[in-house]
């Protein structure tokens, strides 16, 4: 806009009318424009200000984000605040100390909740992202994260916006929840919810078994993405109090990428070199692929987890979370994944539905799909 008026010479702007209320080279449609583009710059203007107050007053400016590079190469960033914010929610994130990109705000999923955490005191949450490196910003960030180990910076945060509706959760008898590749972070406030409901539910597992189970399915290309998914559950489940999974959930890990035997690494942050030095990105390590299919592994503390090669079947696995879910129980299906994922997921749980309908039970059947591209 700045640049328009500088290209038309101060044409539309009020100052030039006041010069020359009726200039011969300016036809009566720039004249009525003229005022449209000062309303638009003062509305902008007004709108920038008022979010920039209310980011002061309801989150301060004294955030201190902790950036690190988790083990499958996502950047980890933890974030003490005492803000509240609920399953799926988002916030738009400011980081001050990155040249140009201080100028711009991003959106990212929360991958935690709020309440009492370990790592602060009772007053405080820890808000913790993970983001997949791609380009632009998020590789400037990345790079930071590699060049600064724990490394910290302001931040400033603006929400939580979004989320998925509480009510549909704790209604759910069961819950099926499909997340695909950065969507695994999204999957965490999920399981962390469960794990609530199920401890507040009773102190007996098969009376909180009783009360809903859950079933989760991860869909990745990335190996490392699954072994880092395993380790972040085992620490959750630890923070629960928990030496092995309720058998009231199910976690499944379906691996879609090469099985040529090998698959870069990202635990050690070389293959952030891509994004600024392409010659260098073919020094990466390599690790095995996991074979083998519908195998189930437990490691650690006795983390269960099944193990399947190649894409899900979701108008199967659907199907028979409904047809488990009973004649008046409700299922919540919840999507955080690419397009093709949540087209599949909809179209199945659409057919569901309308079977729902046509065999005139009381049942229910939920859907909730999550923005990928902010997870």
């Amino acid at each position: 806009m700045l640049f328009m008026f500088f290209h038309c010479d101060h044409t539309l702007s009020s100052w030039y009318a006041a010069r020359d209320p009726t200039p011969s080279h300016v036809l009566k449609t720039d004249l009525h424009t003229r005022d449209y583009f000062i309303a638009t710059g003062v509305l902008f203007s007004l709108s920038w200000l008022h979010r920039q107050i209310r980011i002061y007053f309801e989150h301060g400016i004294n955030h201190r984000a902790n950036i690190s590079l988790a083990a499958n190469g996502f950047i980890c960033v933890r974030i003490p605040t005492t803000a509240v914010w609920g399953v799926g929610q988002h916030f738009f994130v400011r980081f001050l100390s990155l040249e140009i990109h201080a100028l711009s705000i991003h959106p990212f999923t929360a991958c935690s909740l709020s309440g009492a955490s370990s790592h602060t005191d009772d007053s405080t949450s820890e808000l913790v992202l993970y983001i997949r490196p791609q380009a632009g910003f998020t590789a400037r960030l990345a790079h930071y994260a590699e060049t600064h180990p724990n490394g910290s910076m302001t931040v400033l945060l603006d929400g939580p916006y979004g989320g998925v509706h509480m009510q549909k959760i704790s209604k759910s008898q069961r819950q099926l929840v499909v997340a695909g590749g950065s969507g695994a972070g999204w999957l965490l406030p999920m399981i962390t919810t469960f794990l609530r409901q199920t401890q507040a539910g009773g102190d007996k597992e098969e009376e909180a078994k009783s009360l809903h189970s859950a079933r989760i399915v991860l869909v990745t290309r990335d190996v490392t993405t699954n072994q880092w998914f395993e380790e972040t559950l085992r620490e959750l489940l630890t923070t629960f109090g928990l030496d092995k999974m309720p058998t009231s959930l199910g976690v499944e890990l379906y691996y879609t990428g090469s099985h040529d035997g090998t698959v870069t690494a990202a635990g050690s942050g070389q293959f952030l070199q891509k994004f600024d030095e392409p010659e260098k990105a073919a020094g990466t390590q390599q690790i095995p692929v996991p074979s083998g299919s519908d195998s189930s592994s437990e490691t650690g503390r006795s983390v269960a987890v099944k193990h399947h090669n190649g894409r899900p079947d979701l108008q199967s696995i659907i199907h028979a979370e409904v047809m488990s879910s009973g004649p008046t129980g409700q299922l919540g299906v919840f999507v955080c994944g690419p397009a093709s994922m949540q087209v599949d997921v909809s179209n199945a749980v659409a057919d569901q539905q309308i079977a729902v309908l046509r065999g005139g039970t009381a049942k229910d059947v939920y859907l909730h799909m999550e923005h990928f591209s902010w997870a």
